[in-house]
């Protein structure tokens, strides 16, 4: 599952290592095969992608997410410099929610990082948080 059953990625399963070594070999480790995979899913969805990545890379913080306001203020977008657009855009691809927020007083909108490949990778992968926020 972890895999999608994609035969190009299932084509790197190595018999004899568990699922876990697996997924290590395959997408973490220096030469993995499927190390730029992340990159390249961002790269050929959006026309500027490293923006979207700031987004998601921002996101993954708080798993109820984060205000307009919030993101804006930690990010070098604003709603002038494509920050509105980028969330229009990550939330029609799926990668992200726009919920109510009911939580102190920021009341109003929340984005919430929602994919599961994404939410693996920033958690799992080595140095994939390179941006202090």
């Amino acid at each position: 599952m972890v895999l999608g059953g994609i035969p190009y990625y299932l084509n790197h399963v190595k018999a004899g290592l568990s699922a876990a070594q697996n997924i290590q070999a395959i997408v973490f480790d220096k030469s993995a095969p499927l190390m730029g995979e992340f990159d390249s899913l961002y790269a050929s969805l959006f026309e500027d992608h490293q923006r979207h990545l700031q987004v998601i890379r921002f996101l993954k913080h708080r798993q109820a997410g984060f205000t307009f306001k919030e993101i804006s203020e930690k990010t070098t977008l604003t709603a002038g410099g494509g920050l509105t657009r980028t969330l229009d855009e990550l939330e029609q691809a799926g990668f992200i929610l726009r919920t109510p927020s009911f939580t102190g007083h920021n009341r109003g909108t929340a984005y919430k990082l929602i994919d599961p490949f994404t939410l693996f990778h920033l958690k799992k992968g080595p140095a994939t948080d390179t941006h202090a926020f």
